[in-house]
């Protein structure tokens, strides 16, 4: 759903009854790691991801979530790259409205690349995390 929603196509989680990307392990290790650091006091995050990231199963992880972020990239040059090709109107889902929002309104309210690629990775993340 959330992949129709954002981008107007599904990703075979689904139909291909596999982890794509491996995305879904890695988020299963990366979760309470992440609710552990972020329930950390401040001062001691750092030393808490540092540990996480000589573990070599979490490091894996963060691996796998890197690609998730070059994914969404991929996901917003794709769209760039149709829309040369035909209009604005085509599309319907969450990534042409953040394109619409960055054409129309973007130096006011300060919406440019950066945060489509965001938002869009917001997504993906949200998107396997359903998955599991």
């Amino acid at each position: 759903m959330v992949g129709e929603l954002f981008f107007s196509c599904t990703f075979g989680f689904l139909e291909g009854a596999h982890d794509y990307g491996g995305y879904i392990g890695a988020l299963d290790l990366l979760i309470p790691f992440i609710a552990v650091a972020c329930a950390s006091p401040v001062y001691i995050r750092p030393l808490v991801l540092l540990s996480g990231a000589i573990i070599p199963r979490v490091s894996r992880a963060l691996t796998a979530l890197k690609r998730i972020e070059s994914a969404a990239g991929a996901r917003v040059i794709e769209r760039q790259n149709l829309l040369n090709s035909y209009s604005d109107d085509c599309f319907t889902d969450m990534l042409q409205h953040f394109f619409n929002i960055m054409r129309d309104e973007g130096t006011k309210k300060d919406f440019g690349m950066t945060e489509v690629k965001m938002e869009i990775y917001g997504a993906l993340y949200a998107y396997y995390r359903i998955g599991t």
